[in-house]
């Protein structure tokens, strides 16, 4: 297994804990679920996929939170993945 791919597991652990336990948007449904994190090779992109539940208007409100809430994902990641 490629370091990309543990570091990309790790990630999408912690994005899950975030968006189930401490993200309180009204818009996120509560069947949201990390479905995959590709991390690139060099680590400094990282794209993550999201499985909503739901109709396509809650699919839209989703990703809109998940849209203002960035910020706070990315610095919580930040914090909790550490790398050598």
């Amino acid at each position: 297994m490629r370091r990309s791919d543990r570091v990309g597991d790790e990630i999408r652990r912690v994005i899950a804990d975030l968006i189930q336990n401490e993200i309180k948007d009204p818009r996120l449904p509560p069947l949201v679920s990390v479905v995959a994190v590709d991390a690139s090779r060099d680590l400094s992109h990282a794209r993550v996929y999201i499985s909503v539940l739901g109709q396509e208007q809650e699919k839209k409100n989703c990703m809109a939170a998940l849209g203002s809430a960035t910020g706070y994902i990315r610095r919580e990641v930040a914090a909790r993945v550490r790398l050598r």
